[in-house]
């Protein structure tokens, strides 16, 4: 096996760690990170029944409660009671 030893300075090291560091940016944003709602992998099996009766109990609750505004509450009240019984942890594990 040849070895060969390579000496730079540190200016050039530090041109070489940015052009690599630059360089991966580019690859990372030409192919953005998806999120878990883009990733279909997440999805189950293509299942229309199942999904009728989903949407067919979630239509049912909106029309039960439609006219029962303590029924409801909104995405801040919601954040705020999920975090104070973490703060508590009565959270189930």
């Amino acid at each position: 096996m040849n070895q060969s030893v390579v000496s730079v300075n540190s200016e050039e090291l530090e041109t070489l760690i940015r052009r690599v560091i630059r360089e991966e940016f580019v690859r990372l944003l030409q192919n953005p990170i998806r999120s878990l709602l883009e990733d279909w992998k997440q999805e189950g099996p293509n299942e229309p029944e199942g999904d009728e009766l989903l949407l067919r109990d979630a239509l049912d609750v909106l029309r039960k409660h439609k006219d029962n505004p303590d029924a409801w509450t909104d995405w801040e009240a919601f954040e705020e009671e999920l975090d104070q019984e973490e703060a508590m942890n009565e959270l189930p594990d």
